[in-house]
C-alpha cells in the first residue's frame, strides 16, 4: 500500500514539476496544476476507500471462519 502512495506522490510531484517548467501563463499554469492535485487527491481517496473496502471484507471473512471452526470442535 506505501508503494502505491509512493508512486502517486512521486507522479503529482512530477506532474506539478513539469507545469511549473512549461512556458505558459501563470493563471493557466495555476489551472493546470489544481486540476492535476486535485486529480491524484481523488484517486488516492479511491485507492483508500477500496483498500478499507478490502480489509474489512477480509476481517469479516476471517471472523466468520472462526465463528466456523470454534463451532466444529
Amino acid at each position: 500500500m506505501k508503494t502505491i502512495f509512493a508512486f502517486l506522490g512521486g507522479a503529482m510531484a512530477g506532474a506539478a514539476a513539469a507545469l511549473l517548467m512549461a512556458p505558459e501563463k501563470g493563471d493557466i499554469m495555476r489551472r493546470k496544476l489544481r486540476h492535476v492535485m486535485n486529480h491524484g487527491v481523488s484517486r488516492a481517496e479511491w485507492d483508500l476507500q477500496m483498500a478499507r473496502m478490502k480489509a474489512d471484507r477480509a476481517a469479516r471473512e476471517a471472523i466468520h471462519d472462526i465463528a466456523e471452526a470454534a463451532k466444529q470442535e
